[in-house]
């Protein structure tokens, strides 16, 4: 595992790399300007300890109209509307413009210059001072499959595979049980409550019959520091009761405008800024403080996975659904800042992860919305956006949130990444290497709902190669086809098999 002095003389390389080399980025083509949507509040119910269902009115929720930015900033169905929260805690709409730095170069080559930082002195994040091997592409910039990647992931398949903890567990599983662990939900979409602020008998009933993998919650779920303590606490002991197996609990706590708790007075966390102030610093030791003051109260709460950090490289200052969330626009700063943030993280025993995979900092959309382009070639993202993701399989990031961008470039047409089998299973498992767990971003946002239906959306996300699948409103109709194409011999068991080894494998690190 990397260590605070690796970190340190990773950025130190970077920056003779930057001094060293250097080219101007590819021309962007024009894209679509993106439709902002507002949804309108109607009411909330709230689930209170004994379980109960208590009817809340919208003006004693604090909520009001809003636009979603960001990430999985996902909204909740809540009686007849969608409710998300923004950075302040109001719910308002959020502007601004991320600035790129003048003077930043790149490498031309991705493999050559790999090559030579790896050389240079492990810069490339391979393990052990070892060399990491450099993707490589042809001139009509299609990656091929690097072997040693491929036979990586072979290697750490068959490690899953006889690990006895993880096949303790799935040998007792029914395939209910295995496609239930796919999904990760809010905890209003596992108990049908308009809004959750206990754990009380509906949630605990809820579980036991959709044994979910993961619950993600909201800064409306988080009112105060022995209520926060009780609902998580008390997910994670049931779950763990009835299933002998841990459920990720999980928040989008970025730091600056995207956090759950840290924007509540009642928790008294101080501020933590942007990103893309941490990443100014150009100091990954700062970057590490900031994962290890957040994973530190995220740890004291019960939480065991952040939804971070965001390793989107910003190649585009008018980018807003990412903006100063990036630690910056050099690929390499971005890798050495994101991964110096995992390990704060970790130092806390909670889990990272990686998004937006293959890179949402080009785009001038919000996938919130519908489809946003990215009109870069696979080798021009290799050369830049992937170059953090890229990383990550070398430096064992437990997991990687998929987005739902479109590339035409690549695609041919606007099929969103997180629905792509080339994207997902030939370039980040096989080209990349990557074997830690991959998520979707969520499939109710406008680039999946506007296009496909919840059960379709769930399918081709697993078919491409996802394991799991991150929803806000209803998953069960999702549940129940997953389970019909297994019957139908659509998707075997031992493709679901598969992915349930990558997520026990995972829950042993919190086990």
């Amino acid at each position: 595992m990397m260590k605070l002095s690796k970190i340190r003389k990773k950025a130190a390389l970077m920056l003779l790399a930057v001094c060293l080399v250097g080219c101007a980025r590819p021309a962007k083509s024009p894209m679509k300007e993106a439709s902002k949507e507002t949804v309108q509040e109607k009411g909330i119910e709230q689930e209170n300890e004994s379980g109960s269902v208590n009817e809340k009115s919208g003006s004693e929720s604090g909520n009001e109209e809003e636009t979603i930015p960001g990430e999985s900033q996902i909204g909740v169905i809540v009686g007849d509307k969608v409710v998300g929260d923004d950075e302040s805690g109001e719910l308002s709409q959020v502007s601004e413009t991320a600035e790129v730095h003048s003077g930043e170069v790149k490498t031309d080559v991705y493999a050559d210059s790999r090559v030579n930082e790896v050389e240079a002195g492990d810069f490339g994040g391979s393990r052990d001072g070892e060399k990491a091997d450099a993707p490589a592409y042809s001139s009509e910039g299609k990656v091929e499959i690097v072997a040693s990647a491929d036979s990586r992931v072979k290697q750490n398949d068959a490690d899953a595979s006889a690990d006895p903890w993880v096949e303790a567990r799935l040998s007792g599983m029914t395939l209910e049980e295995k496609v239930a662990q796919l999904f990760f939900v809010t905890p209003e979409s596992l108990t049908g409550v308009g809004q959750v602020i206990q754990t009380g008998d509906t949630s605990r009933k809820t579980f036991s019959e959709y044994p979910v993998g993961g619950i993600i919650y909201f800064a409306w779920n988080l009112q105060t520091p022995e209520q926060a303590k009780q609902m998580i606490g008390g997910m994670a002991e049931y779950a763990l009761s009835e299933t002998g197996i841990p459920v990720f609990l999980a928040v989008d706590e970025e730091g600056g405008r995207v956090t759950r708790f840290e924007k509540n007075p009642e928790f008294g966390i101080e501020d933590i800024p942007a990103m893309k102030k941490i990443g100014d610093t150009k100091d990954p030791e700062e970057a590490y403080k900031v994962g290890a003051t957040i994973g530190e109260y995220l740890n004291e709460y019960g939480i065991n996975l952040d939804l971070a950090p965001d390793a989107d490289v910003l190649v585009d200052a008018n980018n807003t659904a990412i903006g100063d969330r990036s630690f910056g626009s050099d690929p390499y700063l971005v890798s050495a800042m994101a991964l110096a943030y995992a390990e704060g993280l970790k130092s806390h025993d909670v889990l990272a992860c990686y998004k937006h995979y293959p890179g949402h900092g080009g785009t001038k959309e919000d996938t919130h919305d519908d489809y946003a382009y990215s009109y870069k070639t696979l080798a021009e993202l290799m050369n830049d956006e992937l170059i953090p993701f890229s990383d990550a399989a070398e430096n064992d990031i437990p997991l990687i949130m998929v987005s739902h961008i479109s590339l035409p470039e690549i695609h041919g047409d606007d099929t969103p990444a997180s629905l792509s089998k080339y994207m997902i299973t030939d370039v980040l498992r096989n080209q990349l290497g990557y074997d830690g767990l991959i998520i979707t971003d969520a499939l109710d946002m406008g680039a999946i709902a506007n296009h496909y239906s919840h059960p379709e959306a769930c399918l081709k996300a697993l078919l491409a190669g996802n394991d799991m699948l991150l929803m806000s409103g209803d998953f069960r109709p999702g549940y129940d086809a997953i389970l019909e194409a297994v019957k139908r011999g659509e998707i075997t068991e031992e493709r679901i098999d598969e992915s349930v080894r990558r997520i026990l494998r995972t829950k042993k690190m919190i086990a």
